[in-house]
């Protein structure tokens, strides 16, 4: 089988932070006359002191936007560490640095532990109704 080259190469610019990594492409079935409220992000901030909130809630379906805030790399994933497997598709997979957001779409109901893979020490909790 011989492939030709005349389709163009895709590059990738390092040069820029990548925003968005993993942007937990699941989405909720059935219909919800609230989708714009859901599809706004609810945000979280990884400071060097942790995770500010530390604890939220929100609707399944809803988007929640991790933004690194610190002076090191975050990599936001679920419990536990290092497996990751409480909710594996909740892993941002990569780390990114100062300035950089992890976006991920909560489509199960219940209490999500969560943490930073970086510093497990540095942990959070999302609560789906």
């Amino acid at each position: 089988v011989f492939f030709s080259s005349s389709a163009p190469t895709p590059t990738v610019d390092t040069t820029t932070p990548v925003d968005h990594l993993n942007t937990g492409t699941a989405t909720s079935s059935g219909s919800d006359s609230g989708t714009s409220q859901l599809t706004t992000p609810v945000e979280v901030s990884l400071t060097d002191n942790g995770f500010s909130p530390s604890t939220i809630t929100v609707k399944k379906g809803q988007v929640v936007r991790f933004t690194n805030q610190s002076s090191e790399l975050m990599w936001v994933a679920s419990n536990p560490h290092p497996t990751h497997t409480d909710y594996p598709e909740f892993d941002e997979k990569a780390s990114v640095g100062a300035g950089g957001s992890y976006e991920f779409t909560f489509t199960k109901v219940g209490t999500w532990g969560y943490h930073d893979h970086k510093d497990p020490s540095k942990k959070g909790q999302v609560v789906v109704e």
